[in-house]
C-alpha cells in the first residue's frame, strides 16, 4: 500500500499550489528586501541570513499569475528551500502558506509536462473542490534563470561582504 506524502499548500497569486514538506527548510516572515532596482521582476530582493545572501524569488511572478512588482505581502512567507533540492540557496516568495496537506500517491492526477512551462506543475489533487497544483521543485528554474539568479546572488553577496569589511 503506497505511503501518503506530506506537502505544503501555498497561497501563489490566488491559486492553490504544494510542495513536498521534505523539500521545505523553513517558513520565514517576510523580512525588508533588499532588491536592485535593475532586478528582474521574479527576483523579489535578498535577505542576509547567517552571514549568507539567500536570493528570494516571486514565485506568483514565475508562474505568471501576477504581472510586476508589488509591496511585500503583510501575511507572506518566504519559503527557504533545503540546498540539496533546488541546488542553490533559495527562497520563495509566497502569498501565504497555509498547511500541511498528507495525499494518498494514487490521488494525484499526473500533468503532462508540455502542458505547463518547464513541465513545473507535475501532477493536481482535488479535495473538497480544492484543486491544488503540485509544483516540481527541480524544475523550478529553466537553465538560464538560474544562471542569472547566481550572477546576481554573487553580486549581491560581493556587496554585502564590501560593507562588512569597513573599519
Amino acid at each position: 500500500m503506497p505511503t501518503r506524502q506530506t506537502y505544503l499548500t501555498l497561497d501563489i497569486g490566488g491559486r492553490r499550489c504544494a510542495l513536498r514538506a521534505s523539500a521545505v527548510r523553513e517558513i520565514l516572515p517576510v523580512p525588508h528586501l533588499q532588491r536592485p532596482p535593475e532586478a528582474p521582476p521574479p527576483l523579489a530582493g535578498f535577505v542576509d541570513l547567517s552571514g549568507g545572501v539567500l536570493p528570494v524569488v516571486r514565485l506568483a511572478v514565475l508562474l505568471g499569475l501576477e504581472a510586476g512588482d508589488r509591496a511585500d505581502p503583510f501575511y507572506g512567507h518566504i519559503i527557504r528551500l533545503r540546498r540539496d533540492v533546488a541546488a542553490r540557496r533559495i527562497g520563495l516568495l509566497v502569498d501565504r502558506a497555509v498547511g500541511l496537506l498528507d495525499i494518498d500517491p494514487q490521488a494525484l492526477r499526473a500533468v503532462p509536462a508540455e502542458q505547463t512551462l518547464n513541465g513545473l506543475v507535475e501532477a493536481e489533487h482535488s479535495e473538497d473542490g480544492q484543486l491544488t497544483h503540485v509544483l516540481a521543485l527541480e524544475r523550478l528554474l529553466l537553465a538560464e534563470e538560474r544562471a542569472a539568479l547566481d550572477a546576481w546572488t554573487r553580486r549581491a553577496a560581493a556587496r554585502a561582504d564590501a560593507w562588512s569589511a569597513a573599519p
